[in-house]
This record gives C-alpha cells, sequence and structure tokens, in this order.
C-alpha cells in the first residue's frame, strides 16, 4: 500500500492566499498565529508566500488555531475523500 499524497489539484499559491485571508479575517498577526501553532514566523510568511509546501502535522496545527477545518485551508483535501472512495 502506497502512502497517500495530495490531489493533483494542491497549489502552494493558493493555499497560502487562502491561510493569509483566513488569518487577517480574524485579525491575528504572523507572529501570535505562528506562536499557537508551534512553527516560526519565517515558516508561516514562507506558506502564505507559496515559497514552501505546509507539512501535514503544520496544516493541522494552522487549522486548530484558526479554528477552521483543514479542507478550508486547502479545498482539494475535501473533495480528495469522494474522489478516493
Amino acid at each position: 500500500m502506497t502512502a497517500p499524497t495530495l490531489p493533483a489539484m494542491y497549489d502552494r499559491q493558493s493555499t497560502g492566499a487562502r491561510l493569509r485571508e483566513i488569518r487577517t479575517q480574524q485579525g491575528k498577526t504572523q507572529a501570535d498565529v505562528a506562536w499557537l501553532s508551534g512553527i516560526t514566523q519565517a515558516a508561516l510568511s514562507n506558506y502564505e508566500n507559496g515559497k514552501r509546501d505546509i507539512p501535514l502535522r503544520s496544516l493541522i496545527a494552522l487549522a486548530g488555531v484558526l479554528s477552521v477545518a483543514p479542507g478550508d485551508l486547502v479545498p482539494a483535501l475535501r473533495d480528495y475523500g469522494d474522489a478516493a472512495g
């Protein structure tokens, strides 16, 4: 059995933009979200700017801090279960 991969529709630019949009709508700073997520502010900046992929552990932590589902940050994940099942 192979490890699951992100769907081909995953795009780090749009994911980063969505992350920034949700964070700013909530009035939270990068510093606060990064600290609460257990990541560095530099890493969060890279994620938001689409310079790096977000590791699953960080994605889950960020979603928790922002009180959203991981699929709200990566919309392709919402449909992945339907396509895989």
